[in-house]
């Protein structure tokens, strides 16, 4: 309530109104400080406020009316930075529920470090800092901002994407990459268009492919180094991709050799085999060969398993030749020739 009420004689201790509390909670806590003096909430109350723990001070002229989460720090930095900002970064991808990192054990450089994005002609200090948090204010010169939500001042979900990708090396924006695109929160279309309007991006290469990738069925890290190390750099015959093959989806499929590849990566389970093994059986009752590779087979002998698979095609009628890479063994060059 604004003013003071009576309680058994006693004045009750002031709080923050309802209306101005409400409109705080919808900003994650957030109240500036012209705000409590409009509704009646004077310097010293706001100092009482404070000292119970009703109020915390976040930085100059700003309060919250909660404890501080990583959200209210975050929106504590786009007001400081002006109306245009917006955030970035890490908590970008997490206000917009795309956390998918922690599971693959992908961590921000600096957790406490929030990247605010402020527009291109605005100059001002790169950085500010509370007792928790530091913010880091970057002249956006890609348009980032056109694309930011207003209400909630944050960058487009595929701008926070690409932009945290420039920090992680490229096992980790694989996994990341290929866990967004398996859970469908990212269109890769749109983040190979906003990329190619980037002059610069330290992955540029591998977005791309994984873009690409991506709209033609690559679903996981294994299918994706599957695709550029076992398949394109050997010059294997392009396969079709999660199609299905007897009773279910095929994750490489050759449909003119019929022979299927399944990829069973870190998660494949021992309780899997007896089902698997009933897949393989009814597609070689339909003349379906299916060959299984793990994530050693695929990552760390990448030479060795398109040998496999090429002698599998020829035996199919494959009349191709394997590809030698800078990799492979020198062996490979008489086995290529058929």
């Amino acid at each position: 309530m604004v003013g003071p009420s009576m309680v058994c004689g006693v004045h009750a201790r002031r709080t923050v109104p309802d209306p101005l509390f409400q409109r705080a909670m919808s900003r994650h806590g957030i109240v500036h400080h012209r705000e409590l003096e409009d509704a009646g909430v004077t310097k010293s109350v706001r100092a009482r406020l404070i000292m119970d723990g009703t109020l915390q001070r976040l930085t100059r002229g700003l309060y919250s009316v909660q404890p501080p989460t990583a959200r209210t720090w975050a929106l504590a930095g786009a007001f400081i930075a002006g109306p245009k900002a917006a955030i970035g970064g890490w908590h970008a991808l997490e206000a917009h529920g795309m956390a998918t990192f922690s599971p693959l054990g992908i961590q921000p450089v600096s957790p406490t470090h929030i990247t605010i994005w402020t527009p291109a002609d605005e100059h001002r200090s790169p950085t500010a800092s509370a007792p928790d948090v530091r913010w880091l204010f970057r002249r956006d010169k890609f348009n980032r901002l056109d694309r930011a939500t207003e209400v909630r001042r944050l960058i487009d979900r595929h701008d926070a994407v690409l932009d945290v990708c420039e920090e992680l090396q490229t096992s980790e924006v694989i996994a990341l990459i290929t866990r967004i695109h398996q859970e469908r929160l990212a269109d890769p279309a749109r983040l190979a268009a906003l990329l190619s309007e980037r002059s610069r991006h330290t992955h540029r290469r591998l977005l791309a492919d994984m873009s690409a990738d991506a709209a033609l069925g690559v679903h996981s890290a294994l299918e994706h180094n599957y695709t550029i190390d076992v398949e394109r750099r050997h010059e294997l015959p392009t396969p079709q991709r999660q199609v299905v093959v007897g009773t279910c989806a095929a994750d490489v499929w050759y449909e003119e050799y019929k022979l299927a590849i399944e990829l069973d990566g870190w998660g494949y389970h021992r309780n899997r085999v007896r089902h698997d093994r009933r897949i393989d059986n009814l597609r070689a009752a339909l003349g379906i060969e299916t060959r299984r590779f793990g994530w050693h087979d695929v990552t760390d002998d990448p030479c060795g398993t398109a040998r496999v698979i090429a002698t599998i095609l020829r035996a199919r009628g494959w009349t191709g030749s394997l590809r030698s890479c800078r990799s492979c063994p020198s062996d490979l060059e008489s086995f290529s020739g058929g």
